[in-house]
Formats: C-alpha cells, sequence, structure tokens
C-alpha cells in the first residue's frame, strides 16, 4: 500500500462551547468512538505506508441521510438559548475528496473535510422540515431535549463545534458540489425559489431600496416589515437596534419562511448586521452602508458630504468605512437629527414644511465648500432626495446605495440558485404576469401607520 486516506472523524475535538476548531486544535474527545479515530490516526502517520492523508469528517449526509424520520417522530429541537452549532458535508462531496486526497493530499497531513458552513441544530431541523413540508419540531429547554433523546443522539449535540475547511480549500483547488447544508436542501425543494425576500427598516425609509429592489428583480416576492412603533432607529442605541432586528429576522424565518433578507436600514445594518449573520448563517443577508465608495470614485473636487443618522455615524463600521476611504478624498459628515422621524410623521405629503426646514438646515454647511457629491446615508432621505435637489448647487451629484444592494442580491440569489424564473437553468419557476412583484407588507405600528405605509409605497411606485 502507497498511499491512503483515512476518514476519521471532526469528534477528535470534543467539545468546544461554539467556537471555530481547526487541525490544529487541540484533541480532546469525549466518546469512545472519538478516541478510536485519534489512536488510529495515530497509527497511521506512524505507518510504514508511504504516503498517508486524514480528512476529518463531521456529519455526513445525502438525500438519505436526513432526519426526516426524526421530525415526523416530534422529536424537539432546543431552543435558541440552548441551541448549538451542527457541521456537515455531503456524501458525494466527501467521496470526491477522499479521490483527490490521494493526490492532492500532503504526507502526515490532516484535513478538516466540512463544508464550513455551521448550521445552528435547531435551524437545520427545521430547513429539513420546511423543505418537504413537515410540522416543525418543537423547540424546549436544554434539559427536557436531552431527557428525550436516546444517549447516541444526545452525543450527537454534545460537541457545540464550529468546523473550519480553511487549510483544506487553501491547499486543494477544490469547488464542493454542495456548498452548504441550505444549498443542497434548495436542490430538493424547487417551491423554495417562490418563497418571499423580506426586507426591513425601523419605518418607511426602506422603501427607497425596496422599490430598487422590485426594478431590478421584477418577478421576486417580497414581504416588507416596518418597525414602525420603534421608529426611527437612528437615535436609538446600538444593544437595542441589535435585540429588534434579531426578533423582526425571526418571525420572518419562521412564520414567513424568506429565503433571502435584506436589512435596509444604515443604522440596523451597522449595529446589527453581524449578529444577524452569526445567528442565520444559512441565510443570505445583505445589508446597506453609506455609499462611501461610490461617491470617492465620482468626485471630481475629492469632497464629499455625508448626510445620515447620529447612529450611523457614530458606528464603529462607519467610522471604519470612512477612514478606509479617506485617501481618496475628503469627508464631511452632517448628523441629520430629526429628518428620519419627520419623513415618518409626514409620509403623506413629503414636501411638508417640517422637512423642508431641516433639509435647509442640514444642507446650508455645506453650500459654498466646493462639494460635488452628496451621499444620502439614511434610507429614508432618498424618499425626499428631490427636495434636497432643490437646495444643493445643480452640480452636485446625489448618491444613495439602492441600486448597489439589488444589484448584490441579484448575484447572490444567482449563486444559490434561488432566482426565480431563473433563465437557463433547469431550476425555473413561472409566475403569472399578475404575480410580479408581489409585496406583502407589515408594521409594528398601529392601522393608520400601516396604511401610510402602503400608501407610500403606491405613491413610489406609480412614480
Amino acid at each position: 500500500l502507497k498511499r491512503c486516506v483515512y476518514v476519521s472523524t471532526t469528534g477528535v475535538y470534543g467539545a468546544a462551547h461554539g467556537a471555530w476548531v481547526r487541525e490544529t486544535s487541540p484533541l480532546n474527545p469525549t466518546q469512545s468512538r472519538g478516541e478510536r479515530r485519534v489512536a488510529a490516526e495515530q497509527r497511521l502517520k506512524h505507518s510504514a505506508i508511504a504516503h498517508t492523508t486524514v480528512l476529518r469528517a463531521p456529519g455526513i449526509y445525502a438525500a438519505q441521510r436526513l432526519p426526516i424520520e426524526r421530525i415526523k417522530q416530534g422529536l424537539p429541537a432546543l431552543i435558541p438559548a440552548d441551541d448549538v452549532p451542527t457541521n456537515h458535508i455531503h456524501a458525494d462531496d466527501l467521496a470526491r475528496l477522499c479521490w483527490l486526497g490521494l493526490f492532492r493530499g500532503r504526507n502526515r497531513r490532516t484535513y478538516n473535510a466540512a463544508d464550513g458552513q455551521p448550521m445552528m441544530h435547531g435551524d437545520y431541523l427545521q430547513a429539513v422540515a420546511d423543505t418537504f413540508n413537515l410540522s416543525a419540531a418543537p423547540r424546549l429547554p436544554l434539559d427536557q431535549v436531552k431527557a428525550a433523546l436516546s444517549p447516541i443522539a444526545w452525543s450527537m449535540l454534545s460537541g457545540a463545534r464550529r468546523v473550519s475547511s480553511e487549510r483544506l480549500l487553501q491547499e486543494w483547488p477544490v469547488k464542493l458540489k454542495y456548498p452548504s447544508m441550505s444549498y443542497f436542501l434548495n436542490t430538493l425543494n424547487p417551491n423554495l425559489h417562490i418563497r418571499p425576500i423580506g426586507v426591513f427598516d425601523s419605518g418607511m425609509g426602506g422603501l427607497s431600496v425596496l422599490r430598487d429592489l422590485c426594478h431590478a428583480l421584477p418577478q421576486e416576492p417580497f414581504i416588507y416589515f416596518a418597525d414602525s412603533f420603534h421608529a426611527p432607529y437612528g437615535e436609538k442605541g446600538d444593544a437595542f437596534v441589535r435585540e429588534r432586528s434579531l426578533c423582526i429576522v425571526q418571525e420572518l424565518r419562521q412564520n414567513h419562511g424568506i429565503k433571502a433578507l435584506v436589512v435596509a436600514c444604515n443604522t440596523a445594518t451597522a449595529a446589527a448586521i453581524i449578529d444577524i449573520r452569526v445567528a442565520h448563517p444559512d441565510l443570505i443577508v445583505i445589508g446597506i452602508e453609506p455609499a462611501i465608495k461610490p461617491a470617492a470614485a465620482l468626485t471630481v473636487q475629492k469632497k464629499v458630504a455625508v448626510f445620515a443618522t447620529q447612529g450611523t455615524l457614530n458606528s464603529v463600521k462607519f467610522q471604519t468605512l470612512l477612514t478606509e476611504q479617506s485617501s481618496q478624498a475628503s469627508y464631511i459628515t452632517i448628523a441629520c437629527d430629526g429628518l428620519a422621524e419627520a419623513i415618518e410623521r409626514h409620509s403623506h405629503a413629503l414636501d411638508h414644511p417640517d422637512i423642508v426646514h431641516l433639509v435647509q438646515q442640514y444642507a446650508a454647511p455645506i453650500v459654498g465648500q466646493a462639494i460635488d457629491t452628496v451621499v444620502l446615508g439614511c434610507t429614508h432621505y432618498p424618499l425626499v432626495k428631490s427636495l434636497f435637489k432643490s437646495v444643493l448647487p445643480h452640480n452636485v451629484t446625489i448618491v444613495d446605495n439602492g441600486s448597489a444592494v439589488a444589484k448584490r442580491l441579484f448575484e447572490r440569489l444567482t449563486e444559490s440558485h434561488l432566482l426565480v424564473n431563473l433563465s437557463g437553468h433547469s431550476q425555473t419557476v413561472n409566475l403569472p404576469r399578475e404575480n410580479l412583484t408581489a409585496v406583502q407588507f407589515i408594521s409594528s405600528g398601529n392601522a393608520h401607520a400601516s396604511q401610510a405605509l402602503q400608501a407610500l409605497w403606491l405613491k413610489l411606485h406609480d412614480d
């Protein structure tokens, strides 16, 4: 025997309490099968075989290796507060990696053979249930789930680790057929394509982004959540915005089965986008940030003004972005306190004197400063773009990020084969013309807020 690829298990790492594990992480198996794999790995490395490579695989799945029976039996899943990450690799991908390992694996080298896209276990069970139209597993606290499961089934949840596959992907030029569990489940469920795309903002401002999304993706259904009761976010703290954002995303997923999410709020993106992605690693999540980079490319005078909320301007994310682009232009930032709130309050008349007064007030400091490019850094502000144009010099270019967000969403949906009516692919769903650009609205505010939201959308859509 000249070459050998041995398939071990990521169970050799033991419990990691949710942390990432790599090939250099300490080995601490807590189960007997993990101990046996450690012993086998060591024997192989010191064997007489000329070339040995070890692949450590997590949960191996395929169409016939999904927890369908477990879900049908009604066995519980952990509540989000107690949930743990799980790791996967498709059987076809693992078989291919075994073959490639004979030629590309370094001698006496170990690789984590995972897809590198952990899912929370409860989300995994929910995704499988959705794919096969099954009732979702009940979510219970840790002690109740442990009591309901067999020792073997419970042991599968005890690792609580996230398995990194960076070494394998860097050293082997390999692309997985199924880069994530979500990607695989999408191939089994053609109906997933026509699930809605979730869009949320603190109020009506995100409608400016929704308008660009609908123009770019007219065949896609959307569901728009306006957190009108708590609008605007710009003057509220990061902790509050994070909590609200996570609650909204959870509702959009559990009650509406969204296939992708657009955070159509600069403040929410700055405060919560990382937390959202950590909590929902299987979901396409697109955020928005002030269009600093496009503005830097457009300005001739190399002077840019940024209108945004105080929350956005104070955020670490914005300050980092500003620092990165500081060599491209000089920037003046203007905190437009009260403007988003005024737009919310007077959405029925966007030329209301209160709004006009605030736009004039905040635009005044930049007049006469040779600024030729302005960034509207809050999704509310493009709703009154005409007012900004009326008070700024005629040679000023006004930039927002709605079209860039739409382009990025299109790219991500295309990569995941989740576009409705995706021309040139076998997974195509054709919708009747009357269903194009279908939008459902949800508001946390009162009936008046909901009516105002839909009235403004109809006005924007007609325009």
